[in-house]
């Protein structure tokens, strides 16, 4: 029901099952929990970070860079893993490289989407993939952590 009408959505983090909550509960504890709830069931969730496009508070800003190849590479290297959920990070750059020119794109950078396919759910396989086949311009869509120091202006001045 709740992914019928939208309101769970992949990557949403269950925290509580009718009040009972899950933090040091198995796969097979909470099962056990939702398989003997009534009929009404009351879940908190936390939802993924990924959802919203809009800068947070947390001390993080989202932008997105384009990228003309002209035929040479992009000057980037990425790092993840396989789990669907883990980040997708920025873990090198090529010295004097495209990416690294625009002064944009920094190693530890969240890659949030590859032209407009957003790699939430996204095992680093299909990232790579993406890259691999983007064609001359390629749009990143990038999370980056901003020091909480840092003033509003500061981060302005950043895009």
């Amino acid at each position: 029901m709740a992914h019928r009408t939208g309101t769970l959505e992949p990557g949403d983090k269950l925290l509580a099952i009718d009040n009972i909550r899950l933090e040091n509960c198995s796969m097979e504890d909470a099962c056990q929990i939702l398989q003997q709830a009534e009929d009404l069931v009351k879940l908190k969730i936390r939802k993924d970070e990924d959802n919203s496009d809009e800068q947070e508070t947390s001390g993080s800003i989202i932008y997105t860079v384009e990228l003309k190849r002209y035929g040479g590479p992009l000057g980037i290297t990425i790092s993840g893993t396989e789990e669907p959920f883990d980040p997708i990070v920025i873990s090198g750059l090529t010295k004097r490289g495209l990416a690294e020119r625009t002064g944009a794109i920094h190693v530890g950078d969240r890659i949030l989407a590859i032209n407009s396919v957003s790699l939430k759910g996204k095992p680093l396989s299909e990232a790579i993939h993406l890259l691999q086949m983007a064609g001359e311009t390629v749009t990143l869509k990038i999370k980056k952590q901003v020091d909480s120091k840092c003033s509003k202006k500061s981060i302005d001045q950043v895009n």
